[in-house]
C-alpha cells in the first residue's frame, strides 16, 4: 500500500470552507484572495462586479459572501445582499460588508436591516488578523485561526 500526502483529498481540504467575494476593485480582491486563501485556508471565487467577471471554484453556494457597500455602478450592496436573501439558494449564506464609508455614511435602516439578517460590516482600513476572526465566526471554523 502507497500512502500519498495528497493535500486536495486531505479531510481538511475536503472540509474547506468557499468564499465569494464582490467587489469593483481588482486590487481589492486579489488582497482579499490572498489574505482569505493563504492566510485563512479557504476556497475564494471573486466576482470583479466592474466587468462581470467571476474567478475561483463552483459548485453550489458559497458558506460566506463578502461585498462592498459602495459600487461605481448600481446596485449597491446593500440591494445586492437583499436580493440574495430572498434567494433560496443564498438566504441562509452570512454577508459580511466590507466597505471604505464610514459608519455615520451608512444609513441607520441599512444597519439596522444588516444587524437583523445577521450581516456583519467591516470598516476599512482593517487589520488581516480581525477579517480571518470574523470570517471564521460567520462560517463556523471557531478557533480556526485563533
Amino acid at each position: 500500500m502507497q500512502v500519498t500526502n495528497d493535500p486536495t483529498t486531505s479531510p481538511r481540504a475536503q472540509a474547506r470552507r468557499k468564499i465569494l467575494v464582490i467587489n469593483d476593485s481588482p486590487a481589492f480582491l486579489s488582497l482579499m484572495r490572498e489574505i482569505l486563501e493563504v492566510e485563512g485556508g479557504y476556497d475564494v471565487a471573486t466576482f470583479d462586479k466592474s466587468d462581470g467577471v467571476v474567478i475561483g471554484p463552483n459548485g453550489g453556494p458559497p458558506d460566506l459572501i463578502i461585498l462592498d457597500i459602495a459600487f461605481r455602478e448600481g446596485p449597491s450592496g446593500l440591494e445586492l445582499a437583499e436580493q440574495l436573501s430572498r434567494a433560496a439558494e443564498t438566504a441562509r449564506v452570512p454577508v459580511l460588508f466590507c466597505t471604505a464609508l464610514r459608519e455615520q455614511d451608512i444609513d441607520a435602516h441599512a444597519r439596522d436591516l444588516a444587524s437583523a439578517r445577521n450581516q456583519h460590516i467591516l470598516y476599512k482600513p482593517f487589520d488581516v488578523e480581525d477579517v480571518l476572526a470574523l470570517v471564521a465566526e460567520m462560517v463556523g471554523d471557531h478557533g480556526r485561526n485563533a
